[in-house]
């Protein structure tokens, strides 16, 4: 029972993971960051969210098919060397 309502919660949560994703991406534009924002995120998450690292494994999955399907979608583009010099 606890795995369904983990799962209505992460569902109920998909619009405002993809919003907080778009909203990093969007202030936090240096290659290589990934890492340190996936980390700022989860750091976000924890302290608003009672429990939230219960279910982190969850959500990180969420959160690395959102920038995938960003990625993929041209959402995200990555800059090329020569755009960043």
């Amino acid at each position: 029972m606890q795995t369904l309502k983990n799962f209505i919660l992460i569902a109920q949560m998909i619009p405002a993971i993809l919003g907080l994703i778009k909203k990093v991406e969007a202030e936090i534009q240096l290659p290589k960051a990934g890492e340190a924002k996936l980390t700022f995120i989860r750091e976000l998450i924890e302290a608003t969210i009672e429990g939230a690292n219960e279910i982190w494994p969850a959500l990180k999955k969420v959160i690395d098919a959102g920038v995938k399907l960003f990625n993929a979608t041209g959402i995200f583009t990555k800059k090329s060397e020569a755009q960043e010099a």
